[in-house]
């Protein structure tokens, strides 16, 4: 008998053990009128996608659920600008909101929610600084002050590089944490960055960590980028021409080529047009060739193909074209790490990469250097 309710116990025991810790996330925010929805949401392909909603009652709202991994969601409330970050995890989790500063809000609760705190904090402290520069710059360029704006320009930069400086080094300081391996992440999806460098800090993360989601991506942006550093074979590729064809990137022959990634919606791309066009006209005779990948294919766009096509017309770009109108879900773009437009990257015979993202009189200077 004894040993049958020995047995029973553990059994107990194993079901509590294995049941599902779940999360409550619990704000309260004043001067709100009750009835206001608010919105949980996580990033899903660039863009917000609610997983769950409530309603703001006597000043507070609630949430309750669970996460398979903790990552980074954002609270909304209807009719109030801004979303707040967080980290959601299994937990109790305590929110002081604001309605008129949501950035202000106070969140109380966990490890990684107290590291994401102390990272904005500082993080606020260097974008007022650069604001302040801002508002100066303004003033100098009105006052036409030519050594007031070089000062600031140098204030600016060293502010830029301080950012970049704590993130490093917020990264080195909390290895083992999951806020740092998302300051990670945003790092890796700058438009040139170190990839050695990111992949020796990515490296040092324990396993577990790297096995979720920004882990993954991490894992994934790293790869391209190393593939596609300066000194690597660029990776081939196969897209959708304007006719419906299929063109591969080795089947683009020249002694040097031009792999540019643009869209119609691209602002700087288009201003970059009439360059690129002036230099494939002076050195195609020359072994020249360009192949532009469009990332057309944004939800604003009612016929991204019929965009793409006339973009092609109006700017005169007579070279080769693929594009699978995704934006920047296009599998190539993807291949080759974009987060930005516009991207170029200047090949060999070999299909070497020697250079990328140059523009204006810089891409001229290059290939004149090449092919001359």
């Amino acid at each position: 008998m004894l040993k049958k309710i020995i047995l029973v116990c553990f059994a107990i025991l194993a079901i509590s053990c294995n049941k599902e810790k779940n999360y409550t996330i619990s704000a309260s925010l004043e001067g709100v009128e009750d009835g206001r929805q608010v919105l949980l949401n996580i990033v899903d392909e660039n863009k917000l996608t609610a997983i769950d909603t409530t309603t703001v009652l006597n000043n507070a709202f609630t949430f309750t659920g669970t996460v398979e991994t903790p990552d980074v969601y954002f609270i909304s409330i209807d009719q109030i600008r801004n979303n707040f970050p967080f980290i959601l995890e299994n937990d109790k989790i305590s929110l002081t909101m604001y309605k008129d500063s949501i950035n202000a809000s106070v969140i109380e609760g966990t490890k990684e929610n107290d590291l994401l705190q102390e990272y904005s904090k500082k993080v606020n402290s260097i974008g007022k600084e650069i604001m302040e520069l801002r508002k100066e710059n303004v003033e100098a360029q009105k006052a036409n002050d030519t050594a007031w704006m070089n000062s600031l320009k140098g204030e600016y930069e060293a502010l830029v590089k301080k950012g970049e400086e704590f993130d490093t080094q917020f990264i080195k300081d909390n290895n083992s944490s999951l806020m740092g391996l998302f300051i990670l992440e945003r790092k890796v999806r700058g438009k040139d960055i170190n990839a050695n460098e990111l992949k020796e800090l990515f490296d040092s993360f324990p396993e577990d960590l790297k096995q979720g989601r920004a882990g993954k991506n991490i894992s994934e942006v790293l790869d391209s980028a190393l593939a596609t550093a300066i000194g690597s074979i660029a990776p081939d590729f196969t897209g959708p021409t304007p006719e419906g064809e299929m063109l591969s990137l080795k089947d683009v022959k020249g002694k040097i080529r031009i792999l540019d990634f643009w869209a119609e919606w691209c602002r700087p791309c288009r201003m970059e047009n009439p360059n690129l066009v002036n230099i494939y006209n002076k050195y195609q005779d020359k072994g020249l060739n360009i192949i532009s990948v469009s990332l057309d294919g944004n939800g604003r766009q009612q016929d991204p193909k019929a965009s793409w096509l006339q973009a092609i017309e109006d700017d005169n770009l007579t070279w080769h074209h693929v594009s699978n109108l995704k934006y920047f879900q296009d599998p190539i773009a993807k291949a080759y790490n974009i987060s930005s437009i516009p991207a170029t990257f200047i090949l060999d015979e070999e299909g070497k990469i020697i250079a990328k993202n140059l523009r204006g009189q810089a891409l001229h200077d290059k290939i004149a250097e090449l092919l001359n």
